[in-house]
């Protein structure tokens, strides 16, 4: 059986009448009889009763028709899936990130972005170091990460884009003898 012969039949139990469903079917009466014969006799009984007056449902072919449309919605449904599928609106995405992705805030903003184009994504987030992300996208653990960057270390089959930059700071005691500084060098922090 083919979905075919469901919508065949779909339409003439709505229909009513040969004619008409052939004609929203675009098909020529004749060929429409000849599927609802071969769905009947696939299907092993009489979903049918003709006469020259109406057609009507056997019981059969009420319950038929109830299963029919399920089974259509059911297609109409999977094919949508695979076509939302297919242009990246469902699925998974797998976002590795360092922790200063997370504090600046640009996590979140591009999160909030991202969720409000592809709400029926599911996004998973793993925080690592900028290592171990190089790592997790070139063995396909990740599809995406926020990192830090990479010195020029970036391995060649990895592409990376500059979203932003911000100054980076030192936390310490009040009392720690580089407090007062407004600027700390790395050469004063080396030991």
């Amino acid at each position: 059986m083919e979905l075919r012969h469901l919508r065949y039949y779909v339409a003439l139990v709505e229909e009513k009448h040969f004619g008409k469903a052939a004609e929203r079917l675009h098909i020529v009466q004749p060929a429409l009889t000849k599927q609802i014969q071969a769905l009947e006799e696939l299907i092993g009984t009489t979903l049918l009763i003709r006469n020259s007056r109406r057609l009507s449902l056997t019981k059969a072919g009420e319950l038929f028709y109830h299963e029919a449309i399920k089974t259509l919605r059911q297609a109409d449904s999977a094919v949508e899936l695979a076509q939302r599928a297919g242009k990246g609106l469902i699925g998974v995405i797998r976002i590795g990130y360092v922790g200063n992705a997370a504090l600046s805030g640009m996590l979140s903003h591009y999160l909030f972005q991202y969720r409000l184009h592809y709400p029926d994504v599911e996004v998973y987030l793993e925080e690592m170091s900028p290592w171990e992300i190089c790592e997790a996208i070139l063995n396909e653990e990740l599809d995406i990460s926020f990192a830090t960057d990479f010195n020029n270390n970036l391995s060649e089959h990895l592409v990376a884009q500059k979203l932003m930059s911000w100054h980076w700071v030192v936390g310490m005691r009040k009392d720690h003898p580089l407090a007062a500084n407004k600027y700390i060098s790395r050469e004063q922090l080396k030991d």
